[in-house]
């Protein structure tokens, strides 16, 4: 019984994650042949998962998610993953785009912003 569960639950994932990925190729005028390098797998293969006939690895969802720049929860619709809102996913995504100085700048501000509001 738990196995026709499992895998009625692969199933819709792997629908969910398809049709995301679709929309997202298509918003961000994406090819299967880019897509493809970034997964590193072939034209043919990536076109298997947007047909339905392949699975979504966890590492593709990741690998989608950096190189689009959207939350991994973006790929998987109706299944919350974000443990914060709009606000903090913003923050996220703008920190990622910040080299390495600018990232440590940013966190020497926040820290001393927090040590301002609790004095």
């Amino acid at each position: 019984m738990m196995d026709s569960f499992r895998e009625r639950l692969i199933e819709q994932l792997n629908r969910r994650i398809t049709k995301q990925a679709r929309a997202t190729m298509e918003e961000l005028e994406l090819t299967q042949a880019e897509v493809a390098t970034w997964l590193g797998i072939t034209q043919p293969a990536l076109n298997e998962k947007l047909k339905g006939d392949t699975g979504w690895a966890v590492v593709d969802l990741v690998i989608l998610a950096e190189k689009t720049e959207k939350p991994i929860g973006h790929f998987l619709p109706g299944f919350e993953l974000k443990p914060f809102g709009e606000q903090e996913e913003e923050v996220v995504l703008l920190f990622r785009k910040l080299d390495e100085k600018g990232k440590e700048l940013l966190l020497d501000f926040m820290h001393l912003l927090l040590h301002h509001q609790e004095s």
